[in-house]
């Protein structure tokens, strides 16, 4: 039974990789994050660390393994998301420059 439940999980976190993934794809196909929420990333990733602590303290190791393909995955889709926010803040910036000067 407990194979069941692991396959469950391990199969659960897989594919919120891949979501990531996919999301990732997205972000950096239509170069824009404005959809995204910083703080709601920011929030998936606390509650990711804290399951990572919680598996550690059950000392299971494949939840652990799972989980920090999950944290790392998550930490490329934040940095792209923020990395795109910040490329387009500067450019709206600048565009809103050019505008004042007409």
């Amino acid at each position: 039974m407990d194979s069941v439940i692991y396959g469950f999980f391990i199969a659960a976190f897989f594919a919120l990789s891949i979501d990531s993934l996919l999301q990732i794809f997205r972000v950096s196909s239509r170069e824009s994050s404005e959809d995204v929420s910083l703080i709601g990333c920011g929030v998936r990733l606390i509650a990711g660390v804290f399951f990572l602590i919680y598996f550690y303290a059950l000392e299971d190791i494949w939840m652990m393994l799972a989980q920090t393909l999950f944290i790392f995955v998550f930490l490329v889709y934040f940095t792209v998301v923020a990395a795109y926010r910040e490329k387009n803040r500067h450019f709206r910036k600048a565009s809103n420059r050019s505008l004042n000067y007409y």
